[in-house]
C-alpha cells in the first residue's frame, strides 16, 4: 500500500532543507514514494517478469548488462513506462495535499 500524500509530503518536509529548488525535489519524491507502488502493482510487475526469461537466455548467449538493457528491455518496456508515467503525472496534477505541504512560500 502507498502512504497518504500528507503523511509522505509532511516527512520530506521534515528531513530535507528547505530553500532553492529543494521544494520542486521534495515534490517529485514525495509523489514517487505515493504513486510507485500502485504503478508496480497495476502492470510494471508483469511485465519485467515477462522479460526475466528473455534476460537468462540473453546471459546465457554472453551479454552484458548494458546490452541487454538497450536492446532487449528498453524496446519492450518503453510504451508501458511511458503510459505510467503519465498516469503518474496525472496523478500527481490532481494531488494538492503534497504540494501544499511542502511547497515554499515566496
Amino acid at each position: 500500500a502507498a502512504p497518504s500524500s500528507t503523511l509522505a509530503g509532511f516527512a520530506l518536509w521534515m528531513v530535507l532543507p528547505s530553500g532553492g529548488s529543494w521544494g520542486i525535489i521534495k515534490i517529485c519524491l514525495s509523489m514517487a514514494l505515493i504513486v510507485a507502488p500502485a504503478l508496480y502493482r497495476l502492470q510494471w510487475d508483469g511485465l519485467i517478469g515477462g522479460l526475466r526469461g528473455q534476460f537468462a537466455v540473453a546471459r546465457t548467449l554472453g551479454a552484458g548488462e548494458g546490452l541487454i538493457f538497450a536492446r532487449i528491455a528498453l524496446p519492450q518496456i518503453w510504451r508501458p513506462a511511458c503510459f505510467l508515467g503519465g498516469l503518474a503525472a496525472f496523478w500527481a496534477w490532481g494531488d494538492f495535499a503534497t504540494s501544499a505541504i511542502v511547497a515554499e512560500r515566496k
